[in-house]
């Protein structure tokens, strides 16, 4: 069984409707029971810390698997990144998805705690990755991801039509974007 990390969004996420609830349940209903995918919740969602997400991801991390995949939603898409050029864990993933992320710093928003490093992308584990992101998002401009674009060119951007940010309704291009990463084809 494939494990996959995912990080949430801010917000509550308790229910339909709740930050990264919807997109969870469409990625869990979709990839089927061959993946296991873990959603832990921080204590606080209304309030998120850099220091609460590292300790959660601390927790999870140690318990994934070589080959695991990590997905990240909105805020906790910018804070898997941070978390990977940091702490460089030390199990190898087979891919990164990022979906609708935020970016912290000059040229984003401006919240230091969730900026990356200076030195992140060298960092970065070398897997896929690829991001995710509504031409118009009704709340992460796109541009926020041709930062990141620019910053990883290797990086896959996936640009998808309409304002929406949380996908409760599903992703199809991700969900067989994941699979075939995990099957070793790459995009």
């Amino acid at each position: 069984m494939k494990q996959v990390l995912f990080a949430h969004s801010g917000g509550p996420q308790s229910g339909q409707g709740m930050g990264s609830y919807d997109l969870v349940t469409y990625l869990r209903r979709q990839l089927g029971p061959e993946y296991a995918l873990q959603f832990p919740l921080l204590d606080d969602p209304d309030h998120p810390t850099y220091r609460d997400w590292k300790q959660l991801l601390d927790i999870h991390f140690a318990m994934l698997q070589d080959g695991s995949i990590v997905i990240g939603h909105s805020l906790g898409g910018s804070v898997l990144l941070k978390y990977l050029a940091e702490e460089k864990p030390s199990i190898t993933l087979s891919g990164i998805f990022l979906v609708a992320i935020p970016f912290w710093g000059r040229s984003g928003w401006d919240a230091p705690e969730f900026a990356l490093p200076r030195n992140a992308v060298p960092n970065l584990p070398d897997v896929p990755m690829h991001f995710y992101h509504g031409y118009e998002d009704a709340v992460v401009p796109f541009e926020h991801v041709l930062i990141y674009k620019r910053m990883l060119p290797e990086a896959v951007l996936h640009g998808i039509d309409g304002r929406d940010h949380s996908f409760g309704r599903g992703m199809p291009g991700l969900v067989a974007d994941i699979k075939a990463v995990d099957a070793g084809i790459i995009l």
